[in-house]
């Protein structure tokens, strides 16, 4: 459960504002003494302000911007907390004060998964990833590597120990495999995307090449996994070369006759980056959830919510709940027009599998 708290200082006022830690040349413990003394608090002051909607906590860490060096006098400070039982995943607000503390709560057996889930298994799978799968193996990486630069405040009997191993090489290794997965998948989109919607197919290009700038700031330490931090990060490790490539990459087409000399710079930019080719993976696509279909007047019109729909004159190879994707190939094949017209119309979710011979 997501739990955000304002705390109040010692007296109970307003803590000041300002003093925000960034930089490498500071500790985890360091950037997190001077972002709470600038507010009139102590680590022995900040933890009796946590609430324990839970019980007692096994483990509580701080995590975060503030710890990772790269936030600001506006970051929140975020806590880890496990507990023994089960917990609501329903977020709560509470406003005391002006520092705001942003608690995730997780039981032992949803942080137990956490490193079978990313260090003993491979990513991509062989089989289709759906959606759901995909949200969940991120957020897990999410949270491994907020606790790679957190630091325990809190730590029953062995926890301390499971914390260090998000420290260890593997970590690493795995947001990489991440980022280069997804550099494939969204460059993918962009080629299959441009002759129907080629302003999306611009901004699938430019995710692509995000994703392999991500993948060597990953590659160099700054391996924690977040939407917002990535010119930060590249700032932080001197990286002008990485930061010229973002700037030029952010600087989007704005007129379609301007889109396909954009992606071809891109890819030629993703591709000298170290980006992967795409040779031998398998994608897949599938319907997103609530994606349902009906045949009319000779047509099969597949729709989702209401809100988006489109007529088709072949019927896919998949339906909505045939269990099985719509479409499976190498990166390199055409899709069938059936299964392009449901890629344009927003309904199908794009996965890839692990190479095939």
């Amino acid at each position: 459960m997501r739990r955000r708290t304002l705390v109040r200082d010692a007296a109970g006022e307003a803590a000041v504002s300002g003093g925000g830690v960034s930089g490498l040349e500071a500790t985890p413990a360091g950037r997190l003494d001077a972002f709470l003394a600038s507010r009139g608090l102590s680590r022995e002051q900040l933890m009796p302000l946590l609430d324990e909607p839970f019980g007692q906590p096994l483990l509580v860490a701080a995590a975060g911007s503030i710890l990772q060096g790269v936030g600001n006098d506006r970051s929140d400070l975020d806590l880890i907390v496990v507990v023994e039982d089960k917990v609501s995943r329903m977020p709560l607000a509470s406003y005391a004060s002006s520092v705001l503390v942003d608690p995730a709560y997780f039981s032992v057996a949803e942080a137990g998964q956490w490193l079978p889930a990313l260090r003993d298994a491979e990513w991509p799978p062989a089989a289709p990833v759906d959606l759901g799968r995909w949200g969940r193996h991120l957020e897990q990486l999410i949270y491994a590597t907020r606790l790679a630069f957190g630091l325990p405040l809190a730590a029953r009997e062995g926890w301390a120990g499971w914390m260090d191993s998000f420290r260890e090489p593997w970590l690493v290794q795995r947001v990489c495999q991440w980022w280069r997965v997804e550099s494939v998948r969204k460059q993918l989109a962009a080629r299959w995307l441009f002759a129907r919607r080629p302003m999306l197919a611009a901004q699938r290009q430019l995710e692509a090449v995000l994703a392999v700038l991500e993948c060597r700031v990953a590659a160099r330490g700054l391996h924690f996994v977040g939407p917002k931090w990535l010119a930060e990060k590249l700032g932080a490790l001197g990286d002008r070369e990485g930061l010229a490539v973002f700037r030029d990459t952010m600087c989007c087409p704005v007129r379609e006759s301007e889109v396909a000399a954009y992606i071809d710079r891109c890819e030629s930019t993703r591709l000298a980056l170290g980006g992967d080719d795409g040779a031998g993976w398998v994608a897949s696509l599938a319907y997103l959830p609530g994606v349902d279909a009906e045949q009319r007047d000779g047509l099969t019109i597949v729709r989702r919510g209401g809100c988006r729909s489109v007529a088709l004159e072949q019927r896919p190879a998949a339906l909505p709940g045939d269990g099985f994707p719509i479409w499976s190939g190498r990166v390199d094949e055409r899709l069938p027009p059936s299964a392009l017209a449901l890629l344009d119309a927003d309904l199908t979710w794009l996965s890839l599998g692990a190479r095939g011979s």
